[in-house]
């Protein structure tokens, strides 16, 4: 299979690079090879590919989307370029592409994936037209200006699996040929959470309840979450619980708390073998996002590690049902949740199961 993606296939990385593992896992379970698409490959540049390159800008995007003058012309020049290399990946036997980066940037993929008649299955991180905030590489424009645009390029996709039961449903109701494939850690990860899990089995109690706050906090929609859970522990004091806060950059957000003596700790970036330490001692993972699109990975592996998840409604997209997921509606809601601290040890779940991708299906 034809592949393009721009995260590399890494299960101890971000989100994004552990949906790109998942999808490598998913794929070698399945004995498929897969030629993946490489800027490293250099082809002689001929005139003609500017004339080639701007008529497919004229039907990808149109003349008149673009944030200036400067950004069509560099963008111009940065698909003409690239003209010799796209012929020569889609020009392979292989008829089906598994198209993984749709950016706008890249909405130009699935014309030449037309174009040489491959079968187009697309696998969106999240509906980027929708996320609160991000800027259109091409237009400029903010979301949810483009929406529309994103929900025709998807159109011309013959099957789209979301990572959320919301944007199977949201893709569904646009007349697109849709299916649910949630997100799951690769085999090497899941034993490791496994591991935790066992682990703690034999851990003692702790004086005060330990609740992780983990993010990035150089993530807008995290940073905003992780602000205001840190706000919310200054203003209610909670006599039997400390707040660990960490993750990247986190110590920026100390200027949250005064000098009063609240049970708010920042750990600041963590070590694979801190954040093991801590997911030992730990007694809960608090999640508070705005509303955004995709699902959250890290839910799902910290219920696998036997860790209560408390999180707020639009955190909790996808993972409403699972066992171990605790799902405030309002800090009242929150405040009754820890003051009467009744968080059970999650069941394990289910396990994967990919039975949506019939890849034999695919291939008569």
């Amino acid at each position: 299979m034809l592949y393009h993606s721009i995260y590399p296939a890494n299960p101890w990385g971000h989100g994004g690079e552990k949906r790109t593992a998942q999808l490598a896992e998913i794929l070698a379970e399945n004995n498929i090879e897969v030629i993946l698409f490489s800027d490293a490959v250099h082809y002689k540049f001929l005139v003609l590919n500017l004339f080639e390159a701007l008529k497919v800008l004229y039907l990808v995007y149109g003349f008149r989307h673009w944030k200036s003058l400067k950004v069509f012309l560099k963008f111009w020049k940065h698909l003409a370029i690239r003209i010799p290399q796209l012929h020569a990946f889609f020009s392979n036997d292989s008829d089906i592409f598994i198209w993984e980066s749709t950016r706008d940037n890249f909405y130009y993929l699935p014309y030449f994936a037309k174009k040489y008649g491959k079968t187009i299955l697309a696998f969106p991180h999240n509906l980027e037209s929708l996320v609160p905030g991000q800027k259109s590489m091409i237009s400029g424009k903010i979301s949810p200006a483009e929406f529309k645009r994103e929900i025709n390029v998807l159109k011309q996709c013959d099957k789209v699996y979301a990572i959320s039961r919301e944007e199977t449903h949201l893709f569904r109701l646009f007349g697109i040929n849709a299916d649910y494939l949630p997100y799951y850690p690769t085999l090497e990860l899941e034993s490791h959470l496994s591991s935790i899990r066992e682990r703690r089995k034999n851990r003692k109690g702790n004086s005060l309840k330990r609740i992780l706050l983990l993010g990035s906090a150089v993530n807008p929609p995290t940073r905003s979450g992780m602000e205001n859970r840190i706000l919310f522990f200054k203003n209610n004091f909670f006599e039997n619980i400390e707040l660990i806060v960490g993750g990247y950059n986190t110590e920026s957000l100390k200027f949250c708390i005064d000098d009063r003596d609240i049970n708010v700790h920042f750990m600041g970036e963590l070590s694979t073998e801190e954040l093991e330490k801590e997911l030992l001692k730990t007694d809960a993972l608090l999640i508070h996002q705005p509303p955004t699109t995709g699902a959250l990975t890290r839910i799902i592996e910290f219920i696998i590690a036997g860790i209560p998840v408390i999180v707020n409604e639009d955190s909790a997209r996808s993972y409403f049902d699972l066992h171990g997921v605790y799902v405030y509606e309002s800090d009242n809601k929150l405040k009754l949740m820890l003051s009467n601290w009744n968080l059970e040890i999650p069941n394990l779940p289910e396990g994967k199961n990919y039975n949506q991708i019939n890849f034999n299906e695919l291939y008569d």
